[in-house]
């Protein structure tokens, strides 16, 4: 049966809190819940009778649930509730999150996982307290190199950390708290490797069952991706290492049956650690085997019939047990992944059996999280280049173009006719001609009219050698064609400015105070100035209240209204005792009756005009002693008629007697 204790921070000392049987010691409500990979959840619900209650300490203290005499779950309380009998729930979490309690720094790590664990809990354990240091168990998870490269640039939970960078990266396994002798080791497992001697079988223990098919992870083909490449300098690349050098040429690996059978269906998993197209094929392969058929589970109530008889064994978180039920076609192993225990009720247990999300689907989130990581870096970049990129319409208004020079000079054939056409050469023979007044000496006959000749086509006219200088100092058509091939090739991945303006340094086509700089470094500045503006994280955490803050305060307001009724409550007491109904007429005429009341009673006297002006029961009553008292001194009429008659005033006379007894009255 189960057995709940407590221990005191800093004692070693167990107390009872729940015992099976003990009038004192006792729980309205206790549930477990147990899952491969996780922490684990205690629910309790503890009297107000209970001599526990009020000793135990949230957070600081730590609950054991043992099973038999055997130690089954540890951890401490972080929620606590009372209701309107002083009865306190609990809900408790397992060792495991004491890895929640501290943060691992930004990093870089490359070797094997067991190395990486233990870095990080190393970390953890210079943080915390003795009792909540966790020491390096049992590794059973192996990577196929026994290398890995991980890194971060954030702050993150020491087991946001592990979770990451290790289950849901590519690496799959289990983590389990194991308390040897008061030590707690952190194992990391690929399976907990245990069978159970003890079947779950229809007609003996089993006793509901209901099973789950999961098609929504499902993927035919692969798209691995590795490490991020490196160019010439030895730099980081945005491009990732594919599989294509090692597999004909595509960057998809597909398993060609579960194509045929459920169409094309992609998933995409990043290996930052692996810089070998042949590992990178071999691990897509082996992660895409995992995920071309759908995932199938069970949920099953059962007894373990170790509860009842000592003949069996326990059936433990992570075994494989053997479910056999003819009428459900059922007849195999299945590792057992979640339990849900009732500790007071034992048939009420559910166990969960199948492939265990956190080593599959979630593990593909992650990928798909990396993979939507790299592909927000690239758009981001993209953008910035985008932005920052020379584009067509620049260079046109910068440079000048091949069109340019040729609307601006003339070329050497387009002289020549025109030379001609004017009259003063031929078009056969305009450089013969040309060549020739060059050689002409100073006597010739007719050399001043050759020479006003050539001066009046010198002014009017530009030379093929004079063309030539002048193109000497531009580019050449070919030259810019070439230019241009450049520009396109570089505009093809949109570079940087800079980068452009570095390329074009070297060609010699542009200065290094270049106004494109200039404009660059303006733009540059307008975004810095627009940052300005911008209200910092800090800002925002010293002046606006956060989520956890706000779920705080409804914790208080909710606890606070825990005390007091609501207005439809109010109605519903008054409905039952008669005095209100559902329609609102006769609330409004019970209001008017309640008014009629209030002016009766202000035309009644109060009890303190009463007080004042008339006499109370007291009163009379001392009064009537007094009047007794003062009597007690007088004689009565039968007295004196007594005392007349006897010394002879008085005669038995009737009238006589009457008269006088007037008299005594009067």
């Amino acid at each position: 049966m189960y057995e709940i204790k407590f221990i005191h921070k800093d004692e070693t000392t167990e107390n009872p809190l729940y015992r099976p049987g003990d009038t004192a010691y006792c729980l309205t409500a206790a549930s477990l819940s147990l899952e491969v990979g996780a922490a684990g959840e205690l629910s309790i619900s503890i009297p107000d009778a209970n001599p526990a209650k009020a000793d135990f300490v949230c957070l600081t203290d730590e609950l054991i649930v043992y099973r038999d005499g055997v130690e089954l779950w540890r951890g401490r309380a972080i929620t606590r509730q009372e209701d309107f009998y002083k009865t306190g729930t609990l809900t408790c979490e397992g060792v495991l999150a004491y890895l929640y309690d501290t943060y691992y720094p930004p990093f870089e790590f490359s070797g094997s996982p067991t190395d990486f664990l233990q870095s990080v809990l190393d970390n953890h354990n210079a943080q915390v307290e003795e009792r909540k240091q966790l020491r390096l168990g049992t590794v059973t998870v192996e990577d196929s190199n026994d290398y890995i490269a991980r890194s971060s640039i954030e702050y993150n939970r020491t087991l946001t950390v592990l979770t990451d960078k290790l289950v849901n990266d590519s690496l799959g396994g289990y983590f389990r708290v194991r308390i040897v002798d008061g030590v707690k080791y952190l194992d990391y497992l690929a399976s907990y490797g245990t069978t159970a001697t003890q079947p779950v079988e229809f007609g003996v223990n089993l006793l509901d069952i209901a099973q789950n098919v999961e098609y929504s992870d499902l993927a035919t083909v692969i798209l691995p991706l590795g490490a991020k490449l490196e160019d010439s300098d030895g730099n980081q690349t945005d491009e990732y290492l594919t599989i294509s050098s090692v597999n004909g040429g595509s960057i998809y690996y597909a398993d060609e049956a579960a194509v045929a059978e459920y169409g094309w269906i992609v998933v995409c998993n990043i290996w930052e650690d692996v810089t070998e197209a042949s590992n990178l094929l071999t691990k897509a392969k082996n992660y895409l085997a995992q995920v071309t058929s759908a995932v199938s589970s069970f949920e099953v109530s059962a007894v373990d019939l170790a509860l009842v008889s000592a003949e069996y064994d326990y059936i433990n978180l992570g075994d494989y047990v053997l479910i056999r039920s003819d009428p459900h076609g059922i007849n195999q192993y299945v590792e057992l992944t979640a339990m849900d225990i009732d500790l007071l009720d034992p048939a009420n247990d559910t166990l969960t059996f199948g492939a265990d999300s956190a080593s599959l689907t979630d593990a593909q989130r992650s990928s798909d999280r990396n993979v939507q990581t790299a592909l927000e870096s690239l758009s981001a970049r993209y953008t910035n280049l985008v932005a920052t990129a020379i584009t067509t319409d620049y260079l046109t208004a910068k440079y000048i173009t091949a069109d340019d020079i040729a609307a601006l000079y003339v070329k050497a054939d387009s002289l020549e006719a025109e030379v001609a056409a004017f009259g003063y050469l031929t078009a056969d023979n305009a450089k013969l001609t040309y060549a020739t007044i060059n050689d002409l000496t100073a006597a010739s006959a007719t050399i001043a009219t050759l020479q006003s000749t050539v001066a009046e086509i010198e002014a009017a006219y530009i030379t093929v050698a004079a063309v030539d200088t002048l193109l000497a100092d531009y580019a050449t058509i070919a030259t810019l064609t070439a230019y241009q091939a450049n520009i396109t090739e570089l505009l093809s991945g949109y570079v940087t400015a800079g980068e452009v303006d570095a390329i074009l340094v070297k060609a010699g086509y542009l200065t290094a105070d270049s106004a494109a700089i200039t404009e660059l470094q303006a733009d540059v500045a307008d975004i810095n100035t627009m940052l300005a503006s911008y209200a910092t994280i800090e800002y925002l955490s010293a002046n606006y209240a956060t989520v956890n803050d706000l779920t705080a305060y409804q914790a208080n307001i909710t606890e606070l209204l825990s005390g007091y009724v609501t207005a439809g409550e109010v109605d519903a007491i008054l409905v039952k005792a008669g005095y209100l109904t559902a329609d609102s007429a006769a609330i409004t005429e019970l209001q008017a009756d309640v008014a009629d009341i209030n002016t009766m009673l202000a035309s009644y006297a109060t009890i303190e005009y009463l007080s004042a002006n008339y006499a109370t029961v007291n009163d009379l009553t001392a009064y009537r002693a007094e009047v007794t008292k003062l009597v007690a001194g007088f004689v009565t009429a039968s007295d004196v008629t007594a005392i007349l008659v006897e010394a002879g005033y008085l005669t038995a006379d009737s009238a006589a007697f009457t008269d006088l007894t007037a008299e005594v009255a009067n």
